[in-house]
């Protein structure tokens, strides 16, 4: 079976702190979606390095 891939190129350009904000939402409505779909989020060069971190052993890549 194809695995599904999901991609967004984040063009909110949100500080850290809004960041902070949205991801707990962002992952509750991902808890939703189906384990075989791979979710990749393209983020900032500003965002990068604590997008590393704090994503670190999610699904997200």
């Amino acid at each position: 079976m194809r695995r599904i891939v999901i991609a967004g190129n984040w063009k909110m350009y949100k500080t850290q702190a809004e960041a902070s904000e949205f991801l707990p939402k962002f992952m509750s409505e991902l808890e939703t979606t189906s384990e075989n779909r791979e979710v990749i989020l393209c983020v900032p060069f500003t965002l990068l390095n604590w997008m590393s971190k704090t994503l670190h052993g999610s699904r997200i890549q």
